[in-house]
């Protein structure tokens, strides 16, 4: 036999040259599997990054109106991610279901080893796109915090309705059964848990997206308004008080000193006449059952404060300088039809309303070096003025008027027992946090405008990281943005905040339970509006 024969008829190491040709296929297909989880990781690291970027781009075109601008910024974004920023392409503005948007495309290689055995190819590449409207709906319920689990949370038949607009979080939302969201689109930087299903989007349904990490950044804080807003806090006007010791002016039965020949007997009142210099005053005190007339055209200087238990303090166009505290008590009433107001205030403290009394300030300058607090029953009215200054808190039981304005607060905003707080195209920057129970009740909406000395739109601005708080059946009709960055908000007890137009929430996290409920008819914030503008994904 040949030995050409005899080598095709031997059957020794067959095994071996089939397995040698099965271990290139299993190293083959290993390989493949290993490259296929290569790639799926990177497509979602892809997305991640393409949905922050496109929304940074979205805002940076809103502002400037220029794709160069939003270009970079998309392209700085995603260097910041750790991939390079030539990796980015920016189209903008284009038509996406109708709406104008802006698309962030990011590609990048993924180099193949493993499987080279079965592959020609040294690396594939992996695009992910996302697109941000320019037009569409807002997040009007918006928390920043991504190192929470959950950044929105409803329990207890609790509900929030924003179907004009959005609801977003950096980190998760949770609903338990019984609880409801409905809104335009709902995003979640981390995992959404709805098991009852309870969450409604329209008009397009299931518009639910969620593992987006930060897609939402704080574009609120560096608006100019807003700086310049904070930087007023803790602002006051010095009070110009008299130098000695200048008589007192006691409004009493004795009908003495100072204030003697003011008295009419028969009207029953001191009338205090219009002067060409202010009056030096010590202090002031109305007695128990006195009336008192200011007239048009006076200016008083006290060193000290006033004391008002009588029955009326009625002054006009005057100009106030007091340097004590204004207490205000006894069921008696106390107003300055217009003019201008400083108060120095005493230990902390500047002005005291109690008893059923009341307080009313008209039109004009307001400065009040010290706390205001009000109690049960009472009331305080402030009049229309660019700014309001009050060096403390605002700790009312009440009832309050708020004139149109910026109030400038360095403390915290407060009503725990009750009370109706009103005012329109009023701006509120604090020093502390915004709290509400006990059945207090708000009418409180922004300006419109920037023209009266708010900012348009903004109704509470505060950088505090304690708890904003919404407790014991406290309810709100609230138009304009609640702007607490690093507070987490919580409502309770059957706490509602709802608007009839357009509110909404910058914050840290929001906690809604016991059957609280928080609403917006907003349908986008506009440009004017402190938010900047409304973006959201669109895919």
């Amino acid at each position: 036999m040949s030995i050409f024969r005899r080598l095709f008829a031997a059957e020794g190491g067959t095994i071996m040259v089939l397995a040698a040709f099965a271990l290139t296929a299993v190293m083959g297909m290993s390989g493949l599997a290993v490259e296929v989880g290569n790639g799926y990781s990177t497509k979602v690291r892809n997305q991640r990054v393409a949905d922050m970027a496109a929304l940074g781009a979205a805002q940076a075109y809103q502002a400037n109106q220029s794709v160069a601008v939003a270009t970079q910024v998309a392209k700085d974004i995603v260097a910041a991610s750790g991939l390079p920023a030539s990796s980015a392409t920016v189209n903008a503005p284009v038509t996406i279901n109708g709406s104008s948007a802006i698309t962030v495309t990011v590609t990048t290689a993924v180099p193949v080893r493993l499987a080279q055995v079965v592959m020609n190819n040294t690396s594939y590449n992996v695009t992910n796109t996302a697109a941000a409207s320019l037009t569409g709906s807002p997040g009007c319920f918006t928390t920043l915090s991504s190192t929470a689990t959950n950044g929105i949370s409803l329990t207890g038949g609790t509900s929030m309705t924003a179907t004009g607009c959005g609801v977003g979080s950096n980190a998760g939302i949770s609903l338990t059964w019984g609880t409801k969201i409905t809104a335009q689109q709902v995003v979640a930087g981390k995992a959404v848990s709805d098991p009852g299903s309870g969450i409604t989007t329209t008009p397009t349904a299931s518009n639910v997206k969620q593992n987006k990490g930060t897609s939402y950044t704080d574009t609120v804080g560096s608006d100019p308004r807003i700086v310049a807003g904070f930087a007023k806090v803790g602002t006051y006007t010095a009070v110009s008080t008299p130098n000695g010791s200048p008589a007192d002016w006691n409004f009493d039965w004795n009908h003495s000193g100072a204030v003697a020949s003011w008295w009419n007997s028969s009207t029953g009142t001191y009338t205090v006449p219009a002067n060409t210099v202010p009056y030096k005053v010590g202090s002031i005190t109305v007695a128990g059952g006195i009336k008192v007339v200011v007239q048009d055209g006076v200016a008083i200087q006290s060193k000290g404060g006033i004391a008002m238990s009588g029955t009326s303090m009625t002054m006009g166009a005057v100009t106030l300088d007091i340097g004590g505290q204004v207490n205000v008590s006894g069921g008696g009433s106390m107003s300055v039809a217009s003019g201008n107001v400083a108060i120095g205030g005493s230990s902390g403290n500047a002005i005291n309303v109690d008893g059923g009394a009341s307080l009313s300030f008209g039109n004009g300058t307001f400065s009040a070096n010290g706390s205001i607090t009000t109690a049960g029953g009472s009331s305080i009215t402030f009049g229309a003025t660019a700014s309001h200054y009050i060096n403390g808190a605002l700790s009312l039981s009440g009832n309050a008027t708020f004139g149109a304005g910026a109030y400038y607060v360095n403390g915290s905003f407060s009503n725990g027992t009750g009370g109706a707080m009103i005012g329109t195209g009023v701006t509120f920057f604090l020093g502390g946090t915004l709290s509400a129970g006990g059945g207090a009740s708000m009418n409180l909406i922004a300006p419109t405008s920037d023209s009266g000395g708010g900012v348009t739109n903004l109704l509470f601005a505060t950088k505090s990281n304690t708890a904003t708080t919404l407790s014991g059946g406290a309810s709100g009709i609230l138009g304009g943005m609640i702007y607490a960055p690093n507070s987490d908000l919580n409502m309770s007890g059957g706490a509602s905040a709802n608007s009839g137009g357009c509110f909404s929430m910058v914050v840290n996290t929001i906690t809604l339970s016991g059957g609280t409920a928080a609403g917006t008819a907003c349908n986008g914030l506009g440009s004017g509006s402190s938010g900047g503008g409304g973006v959201s994904l669109l895919q």
